[in-house]
């Protein structure tokens, strides 16, 4: 890093702060609701265990200012690379362009259409229902995954049950208190 490019600029608003006190079985409805799996499965998370003195969280919504573009590890999909003093992500490809790795990856789809982002060669997926695209992209003669947002797009967060995902436009900040009243609450 150079100390000085920007990476990415988001918008944040909506902020407000909910305290968490009594037990965590009585936790707001729109915490439970947002870990429903967590909430729902009694082997997962103690809910008669207290809420630690302090214990809140904060609730926001953001969207970027600008479009985005993040890195993914092909291998895991995940946006996170552990551990941290191995920083290079996995390929997805190499010696290939980013036009034959589409079509022979979605070759029902035809030819792709590919589009420069910040001077890089990249394919860009419609919007999934949290408004990230799947994106593809080439560098130094390699592919790789990203997932892309649109600038002014809100943050959709998905919310998992047991039997769909749906999507809130906010996301939660734990302070350390309530972190760790769900350390000890969790039974995993």
């Amino acid at each position: 890093m150079d100390k000085s490019t920007v990476l990415k600029s988001e918008f944040l608003y909506a902020f407000s702060y909910q305290p968490l006190i009594n037990s965590i079985a009585q936790s707001p409805a729109e915490l439970i609701q947002y870990f429903e799996t967590l909430y729902s499965n009694p082997l997962l998370l103690n809910k008669s265990t207290t809420w630690q003195s302090g214990a809140g969280y904060l609730k926001f919504s953001g969207r970027p200012i600008g479009d985005f573009l993040a890195v993914r590890d092909c291998s895991t999909g995940s946006l996170y690379k552990y551990p941290p003093s191995q920083p290079n992500f996995a390929s997805c490809a190499n010696g290939k362009t980013l036009s034959d790795f589409i079509v022979a990856k979605y070759p029902a789809n035809g030819v792709p259409v590919i589009t420069t982002f910040e001077g890089v060669q990249v394919w860009i997926a419609p919007p999934s229902a949290s408004n990230v695209s799947l994106a593809y992209f080439e560098l130094a003669g390699n592919i790789y995954l990203g997932s892309f947002l649109k600038d002014g797009q809100t943050y959709l967060t998905p919310r998992y049950d047991y039997l769909t995902t749906t999507y809130v436009d906010w996301l939660p900040a734990f302070n350390k208190a309530a972190l760790d009243s769900y350390k000890a609450a969790a039974q995993f």
